[in-house]
């Protein structure tokens, strides 16, 4: 005989049954006991804050201080979540972030630094722009640790956290966020450690504070290295068994040389097969001069982000420190394209208001999207058709490049059909790995 659910007696003969618990499946139970444990995590948690805002809610009204902070907010949660970031909690004036929950991610430092930077970018071009009408400018600390936290559920009722953490790191990176100068990201000797061969820093000495057991050194993010970036896609150690592939490369390489002919290879192949080292050992044994080698690389992070390689091949090539006057940024772009032999306003305009719109200035012609777009296609194509020949293009990790960035770069294949270049798309397989104009395509 059936018994009715959560019965405790037979109807019958009235025996007693045993406990229900015990006739619980055993998932019920567990993930009855998950929702309330913690999970240990390594985080690199991010905190975020508003320099002066005492101060500022005593200089505005409330009301237009809201729509000043909540602006703030907007921006920096936006990149935050872009960069795959969490925010965990909006604090008034400040936000409280993770990267690496609820996803694991093995570049989270990275990504934090980067999504730091950014947002004081856009702190920037806010304060040029949105904020001019309510007559303020915003300052920023941001400060990063990366560690070991428990990470779950905290309190109880409406309260309750659900993605509350705990340990030291919290801690040490609210210390850190409140030594950074205004304008900076500063980040643990721990977090430095993480991303250090990518990003340009100095030390700002040991700092000790409540409740540390050893004082900490500190380090302001100048902005990313790229020479080191660069690195960063070049493996040093050599390719084994794939010697038919790299004798491929070789030949098309020199049939391009020898015959001023164009060669359009695409490398596919899977994850960790080796498709970076490959590539990387056939410009070690080709030897490429820098003047004949143009090197796009795309990042998972900024695939939705229109011809964000090119413009990054551009802050490679302009490698320098970082600086904040627009102007001299300008001035770098405008001469860097002059000594490639484009001289026209209209496509390094374009250049400039993609790179920055936040600064581009309102009195020059920015010109419509399509006309930013056809800008760019300009300044690329005159760029390529300037560099010395033969010339070599990479392309690595296509199938993050953005469908603009492609589309370009076919553009500019096209109009120099008839020159000596030799493009190589490294990709995964997919829709970025397809072969273009008939060209020869390594799979593994």
């Amino acid at each position: 005989m059936e018994l009715p659910p959560n019965a405790r007696f037979c109807p019958q003969c009235g025996v007693q049954q045993a406990e229900q618990a015990s006739r619980t499946p055993a998932t019920s139970l567990l993930t009855r006991g998950l929702a309330h444990d913690g999970e240990r995590r390594q985080l690199t948690v991010m905190f975020c804050d508003v320099v002066g805002s005492t101060r500022l809610s005593t200089e505005i009204d409330p009301e237009d201080l809201r729509e000043v902070l909540r602006a703030f907010q907007t921006e920096a949660a936006t990149v935050i979540e872009a960069a795959g970031g969490l925010i965990a909690r909006y604090m008034g004036d400040g936000i409280l972030a993770y990267f690496g929950y609820p996803t694991a991610l093995e570049d989270a430092p990275r990504r934090a630094a980067l999504a730091g930077l950014e947002i004081l970018r856009r702190i920037d071009g806010l304060n040029h722009g949105e904020l001019r009408a309510y007559d303020v400018s915003l300052a920023l600390r941001i400060g990063l640790h990366t560690g070991i936290v428990i990470v779950g559920q905290m309190g109880s009722g409406r309260t309750r956290e659900e993605h509350s953490i705990v340990g030291e790191t919290p801690n040490i990176a609210a210390f850190v966020e409140s030594c950074a100068p205004p304008n900076t990201v500063v980040v643990s000797a721990v977090t430095a450690g993480l991303i250090k061969p990518g990003f340009r820093m100095k030390t700002l000495g040991q700092h000790s504070g409540k409740g540390l057991e050893t004082p900490i050194e500190l380090f302001h993010i100048l902005g990313q290295d790229a020479a080191a970036e660069r690195q960063r896609f070049t493996p040093s150690s050599s390719v084994i068994g794939r010697d038919r592939e790299l004798a491929t490369l070789q030949a098309a390489w020199k049939w391009t040389c020898e015959t001023g002919k164009m060669s359009i290879i695409t490398l596919t192949g899977e994850p960790g097969i080796g498709k970076s080292g490959l590539t990387a050992q056939f410009l070690r044994d080709a030897d490429i001069p820098r003047q004949r080698l143009v090197r796009l690389h795309g990042v998972h992070e900024e695939r939705d982000s229109a011809f964000v390689a090119v413009l990054r091949l551009v802050t490679n090539w302009l490698a320098s420190e970082p600086t904040d006057d627009y102007d001299l940024v300008a001035h770098r772009v405008r001469d860097w394209f002059a000594e490639n032999g484009v001289v026209d306003t209209a496509p390094v305009n374009a250049i400039l208001r993609l790179w920055r719109p936040d600064r581009f200035p309102q009195s020059e012609p920015a010109g419509t999207d399509e006309a930013v777009r056809d800008g760019v296609f300009a300044a690329f194509a005159r760029f390529i058709a300037a560099r010395a020949k033969p010339l070599a293009i990479v392309l690595e990790d296509a199938h993050w490049v953005d469908p603009s960035t492609i589309e370009l770069i076919e553009s500019v294949l096209v109009s120099q059909r008839d020159a000596p270049i030799f493009f190589l798309a490294v990709s995964r397989p997919g829709p970025a790995s397809r072969g273009r104009r008939g060209g020869p395509t390594i799979s593994r």
